[in-house]
């Protein structure tokens, strides 16, 4: 019975979980190749900068849309697997109970504040747009750049939401992560 129950198909939770794992894991792909291109620009305007006095022109404009790309890009992959600092001083000193409603609430109140930065970069954006905000040098358009901090906060926020009620149903262990990938 439990090889039939092993070797069954999953469900649609499991497969709705795996399709998202797979898209996070594409987004942090995405935000390691931006963070490698940042890295070589980097490396090209110190090299035009101090060899040839002739820095790359719109370099810090290119870096910094850049680094949002990939910090927002990563930053769902990050909450789902637990990629963030975390600090476990007194994890013996109280019990599972409380551990479970610390962790739901920390994971809760985590997902409310990425809502919040979801929802003021989503009106960033429109005003960016509706101003044509850019950058001082190439002039990158900001809306976009806003958008991917939307697009990002809202799915930091989603997954650290599932995983605080997930904590507090049971389902989860306080403190436990998934390993994606």
């Amino acid at each position: 019975m439990l090889d039939e129950e092993a070797s069954a198909p999953p469900g649609p939770g499991a497969r709705l979980i795996a399709r998202v794992d797979a898209v996070l894991s594409l987004l942090a792909l995405l935000a390691g190749v931006v963070l490698v291109g940042v890295a070589v620009v980097i490396v090209a305007n110190v090299i035009m900068r101090y060899v040839f006095n002739d820095p790359i022109f719109g370099a810090f404009d290119v870096i910094q849309m850049a680094m949002v790309l990939a910090i927002f890009a990563a930053m769902a992959f990050a909450c789902r697997t637990g990629a963030h600092v975390s600090v476990d001083v007194l994890s013996n000193v109280f019990g599972l109970g409380f551990w479970r409603v610390a962790d739901g609430i920390v994971r809760v109140l985590t997902g409310a504040m990425f809502g919040l930065l979801a929802w003021r970069a989503a009106i960033s954006a429109m005003t960016a747009a509706r101003w044509d905000e850019t950058t001082n040098l190439l002039h990158i358009p900001h809306a976009p750049f806003w958008w991917a901090i939307a697009v990002g906060g809202a799915l930091s926020a989603l997954i650290y939401l599932i995983e605080g009620v997930l904590v507090w149903a049971g389902l989860r262990r306080p403190g436990d992560v998934e390993h994606v990938g």
